[in-house]
């Protein structure tokens, strides 16, 4: 029975992961990660982090603010406990280019 076992950090019966969530750049006209899995694979590994790279709305088909919501709403649900499988501690954002200015 899952629900009688012990995590370390366990919260509940999912265990409790940080989250990398991660904004990929490309000038709001592309998703360029190629560039970033390197890294990330680095912060994962070193840290235990669940890395989570959403893709969000281009241009020229989206306007802003649409690629901003759809970020937002990927936070919110990951703050307010969306089910992964594992329980979100915390959450760190980190962004390229355009990614960082959402």
């Amino acid at each position: 029975d899952v629900s009688q076992r012990r995590f370390a950090g366990a919260c509940g019966q999912y265990r409790q992961r940080d989250v990398i969530l991660h904004l990929t750049g490309g000038g709001f006209f592309a998703h360029t990660i190629a560039s970033d899995l390197p890294y990330l694979l680095d912060w994962s590994a070193s840290t235990g982090a669940v890395v989570i790279c959403p893709e969000y709305a281009l241009l020229p088909e989206h306007t802003f603010p649409r690629a901003l919501e759809q970020i937002f709403d990927v936070y919110s649900a990951l703050v307010d406990g969306v089910d992964l499988g594992f329980q979100v501690n915390r959450v760190i954002v980190t962004g390229e280019s355009a990614g960082g200015n959402l």
